[in-house]
Protein backbone atom coordinates (compact mmCIF):
# COMPACT_ATOMS: atom_id res chain seq x y z
CA UNK A 1 0.00 0.00 0.00
CA UNK A 2 1.39 3.31 -0.96
CA UNK A 3 0.04 6.53 0.09
CA UNK A 4 -0.66 8.97 -3.09
CA UNK A 5 -3.06 11.57 -3.76
CA UNK A 6 -4.06 9.39 -6.96
CA UNK A 7 -6.76 11.13 -7.65
CA UNK A 8 -4.69 13.82 -9.04
CA UNK A 9 -2.26 11.71 -11.14
CA UNK A 10 -3.65 8.69 -12.78
CA UNK A 11 -2.76 9.97 -15.98
CA UNK A 12 1.14 10.77 -15.12
CA UNK A 13 1.26 7.90 -13.55
CA UNK A 14 0.29 5.96 -16.93
CA UNK A 15 2.34 7.76 -18.61
CA UNK A 16 5.51 7.24 -16.68
CA UNK A 17 4.74 3.76 -16.98
CA UNK A 18 4.78 3.71 -20.90
CA UNK A 19 7.95 5.42 -20.60
CA UNK A 20 9.85 3.15 -17.93
CA UNK A 21 8.40 0.26 -20.23
CA UNK A 22 7.98 0.74 -23.70
CA UNK A 23 8.27 -3.26 -24.07
CA UNK A 24 5.45 -4.03 -21.84
CA UNK A 25 1.58 -4.09 -21.62
CA UNK A 26 0.75 -0.65 -20.17
CA UNK A 27 -2.90 0.16 -19.58
CA UNK A 28 -5.04 2.24 -17.52
CA UNK A 29 -8.68 1.13 -17.07
CA UNK A 30 -11.60 2.82 -14.66
CA UNK A 31 -15.15 1.35 -14.14
CA UNK A 32 -18.03 0.93 -11.73
CA UNK A 33 -18.02 -2.62 -11.28
CA UNK A 34 -14.05 -3.13 -10.40
CA UNK A 35 -12.51 0.25 -9.73
CA UNK A 36 -9.57 2.13 -11.42
CA UNK A 37 -6.65 -0.50 -12.33
CA UNK A 38 -3.30 0.16 -14.03
CA UNK A 39 -0.44 -1.93 -14.78
CA UNK A 40 2.63 -2.50 -16.73
CA UNK A 41 2.75 -6.31 -17.59
CA UNK A 42 5.92 -8.21 -19.57
CA UNK A 43 3.91 -11.54 -20.04
CA UNK A 44 1.78 -12.14 -23.49
CA UNK A 45 -0.90 -14.77 -22.70
CA UNK A 46 -2.09 -14.69 -26.70
CA UNK A 47 -0.98 -12.30 -29.76
CA UNK A 48 -2.65 -13.49 -32.59
CA UNK A 49 -2.20 -11.53 -35.88
CA UNK A 50 -4.36 -13.19 -38.63
CA UNK A 51 -3.59 -16.73 -38.36
CA UNK A 52 -0.42 -16.56 -36.60
CA UNK A 53 -0.44 -16.67 -32.99
CA UNK A 54 2.30 -16.50 -30.49
CA UNK A 55 2.54 -17.37 -26.35
CA UNK A 56 5.27 -17.44 -23.96
CA UNK A 57 6.40 -19.32 -20.72
CA UNK A 58 7.42 -16.93 -18.37
CA UNK A 59 8.65 -18.36 -15.21
CA UNK A 60 12.16 -17.75 -12.86
CA UNK A 61 12.88 -13.99 -11.23
CA UNK A 62 16.60 -12.43 -10.78
CA UNK A 63 16.92 -8.79 -10.17
CA UNK A 64 18.12 -7.09 -13.33
CA UNK A 65 21.35 -5.95 -11.42
CA UNK A 66 22.20 -9.59 -10.17
CA UNK A 67 25.13 -10.95 -12.12
CA UNK A 68 24.35 -14.12 -10.71
CA UNK A 69 23.50 -17.57 -12.40
CA UNK A 70 20.17 -18.85 -13.40
CA UNK A 71 19.75 -21.80 -10.98
CA UNK A 72 18.07 -25.73 -11.58
CA UNK A 73 15.67 -23.83 -9.27
CA UNK A 74 14.22 -21.54 -11.57
CA UNK A 75 14.89 -23.22 -14.75
CA UNK A 76 12.64 -26.16 -13.59
CA UNK A 77 9.87 -24.00 -12.70
CA UNK A 78 10.14 -22.16 -16.35
CA UNK A 79 9.67 -25.62 -17.67
CA UNK A 80 7.09 -26.47 -16.02
CA UNK A 81 5.02 -23.90 -17.59
CA UNK A 82 6.56 -24.28 -20.60
CA UNK A 83 5.13 -28.12 -20.54
CA UNK A 84 1.57 -26.60 -19.49
CA UNK A 85 1.29 -24.58 -22.26
CA UNK A 86 2.10 -27.26 -25.02
CA UNK A 87 0.29 -29.79 -23.37
CA UNK A 88 -2.76 -26.83 -23.65
CA UNK A 89 -2.42 -26.37 -27.38
CA UNK A 90 -2.03 -30.02 -28.21
CA UNK A 91 -5.32 -30.61 -26.53
CA UNK A 92 -7.01 -27.41 -27.98
CA UNK A 93 -6.32 -29.19 -31.64
CA UNK A 94 -2.94 -26.69 -32.33
CA UNK A 95 -0.61 -29.69 -34.41
CA UNK A 96 2.46 -27.46 -35.19
CA UNK A 97 3.84 -25.50 -32.18
CA UNK A 98 7.13 -23.98 -33.21
CA UNK A 99 9.22 -23.61 -29.59
CA UNK A 100 12.09 -20.71 -29.97
CA UNK A 101 15.16 -20.45 -27.44
CA UNK A 102 15.29 -20.07 -23.73
CA UNK A 103 15.95 -16.53 -23.38
CA UNK A 104 16.69 -13.44 -20.87
CA UNK A 105 13.73 -10.85 -21.14
CA UNK A 106 14.57 -7.96 -18.72
CA UNK A 107 10.53 -6.34 -17.22
CA UNK A 108 12.67 -3.30 -15.11
CA UNK A 109 13.80 -3.92 -11.98
CA UNK A 110 13.59 -7.88 -12.68
CA UNK A 111 14.57 -10.14 -15.58
CA UNK A 112 12.85 -13.57 -16.32
CA UNK A 113 13.24 -16.71 -18.19
CA UNK A 114 11.69 -16.56 -21.17
CA UNK A 115 10.21 -19.17 -24.24
CA UNK A 116 8.09 -18.29 -27.19
CA UNK A 117 5.73 -20.81 -28.90
CA UNK A 118 4.53 -19.62 -32.00
CA UNK A 119 1.95 -21.45 -34.21
CA UNK A 120 -1.18 -21.31 -36.68
CA UNK A 121 -4.48 -21.22 -34.75
CA UNK A 122 -6.62 -22.36 -37.82
CA UNK A 123 -9.98 -21.33 -36.94
CA UNK A 124 -9.99 -21.72 -33.19
CA UNK A 125 -11.17 -18.41 -31.34
CA UNK A 126 -8.97 -15.96 -30.12
CA UNK A 127 -10.92 -16.43 -26.39
CA UNK A 128 -11.11 -20.61 -26.75
CA UNK A 129 -7.22 -20.64 -26.60
CA UNK A 130 -6.83 -18.00 -24.15
CA UNK A 131 -8.90 -19.73 -21.60
CA UNK A 132 -6.96 -22.74 -22.52
CA UNK A 133 -3.89 -20.90 -21.76
CA UNK A 134 -5.39 -19.77 -18.59
CA UNK A 135 -4.04 -19.84 -15.78
CA UNK A 136 -0.42 -21.25 -16.30
CA UNK A 137 1.35 -22.63 -13.69
CA UNK A 138 3.36 -19.47 -12.92
CA UNK A 139 0.55 -17.75 -11.53
CA UNK A 140 -1.89 -21.22 -10.61
CA UNK A 141 0.57 -24.02 -10.02
CA UNK A 142 0.04 -27.56 -10.57
CA UNK A 143 -1.76 -30.12 -10.79
CA UNK A 144 -3.90 -26.67 -11.52
CA UNK A 145 -7.33 -28.12 -9.85
CA UNK A 146 -5.81 -28.67 -6.57
CA UNK A 147 -3.65 -25.65 -6.45
CA UNK A 148 -6.71 -23.42 -7.21
CA UNK A 149 -8.46 -25.10 -3.97
CA UNK A 150 -5.04 -24.69 -2.26
CA UNK A 151 -4.89 -20.85 -2.88
CA UNK A 152 -8.47 -20.67 -2.23
CA UNK A 153 -7.61 -21.76 0.99
CA UNK A 154 -4.38 -20.03 2.07
CA UNK A 155 -4.78 -16.42 0.20
CA UNK A 156 -6.72 -14.17 2.82
CA UNK A 157 -6.92 -11.84 0.37
CA UNK A 158 -9.15 -11.37 -3.25
CA UNK A 159 -6.90 -11.53 -6.29
CA UNK A 160 -9.15 -9.45 -7.91
CA UNK A 161 -8.02 -8.94 -11.43
CA UNK A 162 -4.78 -10.04 -10.59
CA UNK A 163 -3.38 -12.97 -12.64
CA UNK A 164 -6.18 -12.78 -14.49
CA UNK A 165 -5.68 -11.58 -18.74
CA UNK A 166 -6.38 -8.11 -19.79
CA UNK A 167 -6.03 -6.66 -23.63
CA UNK A 168 -7.23 -6.38 -26.69
CA UNK A 169 -9.37 -8.80 -29.10
CA UNK A 170 -10.03 -7.17 -32.73
CA UNK A 171 -11.83 -8.97 -35.99
CA UNK A 172 -7.83 -9.49 -37.24
CA UNK A 173 -5.41 -8.35 -34.34
CA UNK A 174 -5.41 -9.48 -30.82
CA UNK A 175 -3.34 -8.90 -27.74
CA UNK A 176 -3.56 -10.68 -24.24
CA UNK A 177 -1.04 -10.26 -21.27
CA UNK A 178 -1.51 -11.62 -17.91
CA UNK A 179 -1.95 -9.11 -15.89
CA UNK A 180 0.76 -8.98 -13.29
CA UNK A 181 2.73 -5.93 -11.90
CA UNK A 182 -0.83 -4.00 -11.56
CA UNK A 183 -2.44 -2.13 -8.95
CA UNK A 184 -6.17 -0.95 -7.85
CA UNK A 185 -6.07 2.80 -7.11
CA UNK A 186 -8.59 4.54 -4.90
CA UNK A 187 -8.66 8.12 -3.91
CA UNK A 188 -5.40 8.02 -2.01
CA UNK A 189 -3.95 4.61 -2.14
CA UNK A 190 -2.95 1.90 -4.91
CA UNK A 191 -2.95 -1.23 -3.59
CA UNK A 192 0.03 -3.33 -5.44
CA UNK A 193 -0.31 -7.20 -6.88
CA UNK A 194 2.70 -9.13 -7.25
CA UNK A 195 3.77 -12.62 -6.27
CA UNK A 196 6.24 -15.68 -6.24
CA UNK A 197 6.07 -19.71 -6.94
CA UNK A 198 6.66 -21.44 -4.82
CA UNK A 199 8.12 -25.46 -5.93
CA UNK A 200 10.19 -27.67 -3.40
CA UNK A 201 13.43 -25.88 -3.59
CA UNK A 202 12.05 -22.50 -2.44
CA UNK A 203 13.34 -20.40 0.17
CA UNK A 204 10.40 -18.52 2.17
CA UNK A 205 12.95 -15.08 2.40
CA UNK A 206 14.25 -15.61 -1.19
CA UNK A 207 10.56 -15.63 -2.45
CA UNK A 208 9.55 -13.20 -0.43
CA UNK A 209 12.36 -10.74 -1.89
CA UNK A 210 11.68 -11.39 -5.27
CA UNK A 211 7.93 -9.83 -4.61
CA UNK A 212 9.60 -6.71 -3.34
CA UNK A 213 11.84 -6.59 -6.40
CA UNK A 214 8.81 -7.24 -8.86
CA UNK A 215 6.88 -4.37 -6.65
CA UNK A 216 9.67 -1.89 -7.72
CA UNK A 217 8.25 -1.99 -11.18
CA UNK A 218 5.82 0.13 -9.97
CA UNK A 219 6.86 1.72 -6.97
CA UNK A 220 10.19 3.41 -8.74
CA UNK A 221 7.67 5.20 -11.46
CA UNK A 222 5.10 6.05 -7.93
CA UNK A 223 8.31 7.38 -6.69
CA UNK A 224 8.37 10.19 -9.16
CA UNK A 225 5.19 11.21 -9.53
Amino acid sequence: IKDVPFYRTPKSFYDNLCEAYPDAFVYLVSSPLFGTWIGASPEVLLEVAGKDAKTMSLAGTLRTDDSAEWKEKEENEQNFVSTFIKSQLIKSGIRTVQEGPRENLVAGPVTHLKTEFTFDIGDRSVGAIAIALHPTPAVCGLPQNNAMELINEAEEHNRSLYSGFVGVIGEDKSSLYVNLRCAHITTDKAYLFVGGGFTKDSDVESEWQETENKAGTLLNVIENL
